[in-house]
């Protein structure tokens, strides 16, 4: 008994120092090192999955573009909003590795088929909640391009796997269970977001929009924005909180809190990759061609401090919930590992990326041009 006793004892240290050379090994290696054992799953991994969990739960799915549908069960944790109209959506996963992934093409059929990842858990929906002037446009269409990509439904109203419009939060009244979805957002400093969107809505010019340019002077707009009564790409709203928060700052700021990835505006590429970090995506699926983009715009230190000062106090919930966005958007990004690895990946990737102005609509997924000249007479 002793003899066998030892024996274990031995087998035991030897298995715990191979254990602590593992984590050194870990530890010391370069993120591309990382990258290099994060192994990916086999195509008989993946085909192995779907044989053993998905043909057994869903024996009637058809074997081309069919997504699983997941059951619906209430969710109310957003208000219902009259917003603009456009259509989006996506999906994610759960794994927390940072790796820039490679995929064949047989994996990516069968995931866009299936609903199963690389990792080869079964992937979730996603909503993106769009704020105006936010870049949301920017970021919509590239999930609802990455979505209809692979085969994925982007929409916005139940059963959609991708929700990226202004309309989204129609998806939160009630359409997903809090287990089943991703909710991601952006945010974009408050008084800079209200110019950019009288701005944006003085020079657009596309018919589509029903509202192109009109004549009204940036000191005349502030002293007004903050009325009801006005048409609503004439106001300068708390956007956050009546969305996030149904009027309560606080509240939003709770909600806030709540969603999945966190980003701001004036650190877009982090937004970016902390999301493609957080869905387990590899980072060409968020480059990005930016769209809706006022040529010359002013900028805030551009305007008399009449104008900053009527707006700072018109828009003070929401730089509250804003100043709280910096900080968990960075407290996140600070905790992914090898997070400058990716944001340098990401910037080789996206310096590939044409961002020439062609002042047309782009033609994919939403309406609007790729770029707008500045209405003069407004200033």
């Amino acid at each position: 008994i002793l003899l066998a006793f030892f024996v274990g004892l031995q087998q035991f240290a030897v298995l715990l120092r191979e254990s602590r050379e593992r984590t050194k090994a870990v530890v010391s290696m370069t993120h591309q090192h990382a990258l290099e054992l994060t192994r990916l799953p086999s195509e008989q991994d993946v085909l192995g999955y779907l044989s053993e969990r998905h043909h057994k739960e869903m024996p009637a799915q058809k074997k081309e573009g069919v997504l699983t549908k997941l059951e619906m069960t209430p969710f109310s944790r957003f208000q219902n909003t009259e917003l603009n109209n456009e259509t989006e959506l996506m999906i994610s996963s759960e794994p927390e590795h940072s790796a820039s992934l490679i995929i064949s093409p047989l994996t990516q059929k069968v995931q866009a088929s299936t609903g199963v990842t690389i990792t080869g858990i079964p992937e979730k929906k996603l909503i993106f909640v769009k704020f105006h002037q936010v870049g949301g446009t920017t970021v919509a269409d590239r999930l609802i391009q990455n979505a209809k990509d692979r085969n994925l439904e982007a929409c916005c109203r139940a059963g959609c796997d991708v929700c990226a419009q202004h309309a989204s939060l129609n998806c939160l009244g009630g359409c997903l269970g809090a287990s089943e979805k991703r909710v991601v957002a952006i945010f974009r400093e408050p008084v800079d977001k209200s110019l950019a969107r009288f701005y944006f809505q003085a020079s657009r010019n596309d018919y589509e929009s029903g509202i192109a340019g009109f004549e009204e002077h940036i000191d005349e707009y502030v002293k007004r924005c903050s009325d009801k009564s006005r048409p609503a790409h004439r106001q300068c709203p708390n956007e956050y909180t009546q969305i996030l928060g149904k009027g309560s700052h606080m509240n939003a700021i709770k909600e806030l809190r709540a969603l999945d990835v966190v980003g701001t505006t004036e650190n877009f590429d982090d937004f970016m990759v902390v999301l493609a970090y957080r869905m387990n995506w590899p980072l060409k699926w968020v480059t990005y061609k930016r769209l809706k983009t006022v040529l010359d715009r002013p900028k805030v230190s551009d305007h008399t401090d009449a104008v900053i000062s009527t707006l700072r106090r018109a828009v003070s919930d929401d730089s509250a919930v804003y100043d709280a966005a910096v900080e968990i958007a960075t407290d996140k990004a600070s905790k992914i590992p090898f997070i400058n690895d990716l944001r340098a990946s990401f910037q080789e990737l996206q310096s590939k990326i044409d961002q020439t102005c062609q002042f047309k609509a782009h033609g994919r997924n939403l309406i609007g041009k790729d770029c707008y000249a500045m209405a003069r007479s407004i200033m």
